[in-house]
């Protein structure tokens, strides 16, 4: 394609080969995106599976949409880093599960592209009130109790912003949900389910999960979001400055 099309680059092998099994997969099984592309894995993923009880990563890495990023080697064992191969591959991966996940449909660009430019501009209450939509539109299959299911399509929304996004950001008092860096800002987000956003927030401020980042010249904003299991949407937030 590459060739036909006089030399443009374009994400030909995710076009030719859209990942509708495993979209269907990760749909219907509890999974983590974090432990698949931050965690390190032991040899087993490399391992045939039964076609009965089919391991995510295993079937990720087997079909080409994760890959080695890192080794880590002793005398008894070697562990793997696992990520995705490239930015088209991550993106369109991302794109296609949110598809899958959302009943509404043809909303994506334009809610990205409106949501970059409010968390661009420091405009938080535009950028969660569109992101209260998209979680509206969640299929009801899809949801469970589990704060990690609501992290994940939060996460992965913040990827396809364009924004530097990390999650679970360690620090020397506890574990940051999300780190996100987009032109003069660096907002640091706790997620909760069925609590309040006060004692979302609280935890950043009293574990201090904003010092790492005091001398980055950004301004820091702590971003505290409580989700309802019953509405399942986002029922309260809130944000505070870091002057400390």
């Amino acid at each position: 394609k590459f060739i036909f099309n006089h030399g443009d680059f374009s994400n030909y092998w995710f076009e030719t080969g859209s990942p509708s099994i495993l979209v269907k997969l990760l749909k219907n099984t509890s999974f983590d995106l974090d432990e698949i592309i931050n965690k390190y894995q032991g040899e087993n993923i490399f391992t045939a599976f039964e076609p009965s009880k089919v391991n995510t990563i295993a079937l990720m890495y087997q079909t080409g949409y994760i890959t080695i990023k890192d080794t880590i080697k002793d005398d008894i064992l070697t562990l793997y880093k696992l990520g995705f191969p490239n930015f088209e591959v991550e993106e369109s991966f991302y794109k296609c599960l949110l598809e899958g996940i959302n009943n509404e449909n043809n909303i994506y660009e334009s809610l990205y592209v409106a949501m970059r430019l409010s968390l661009s501009s420091g405009d938080l209450t535009d950028m969660m009130k569109r992101m209260d939509s998209f979680f509206a539109g969640i299929s009801y299959a899809m949801y469970s109790n589990e704060e990690k299911l609501y992290h994940m399509v939060f996460f992965i929304i913040l990827k396809l912003m364009g924004a530097k996004t990390d999650g679970e950001v360690c620090t020397s008092d506890g574990r940051i949900d999300a780190v996100v860096e987009k032109n003069g800002f660096v907002y640091l987000f706790e997620f909760k389910i069925d609590k309040t956003e006060e004692i979302a927030i609280n935890q950043i401020i009293n574990k201090k999960y904003f010092k790492p980042y005091l001398n980055c010249g950004k301004k820091i904003i702590a971003v505290g979001v409580n989700f309802d299991s019953n509405t399942r949407r986002m029922s309260s937030w809130k944000q505070e400055t870091i002057t400390e």
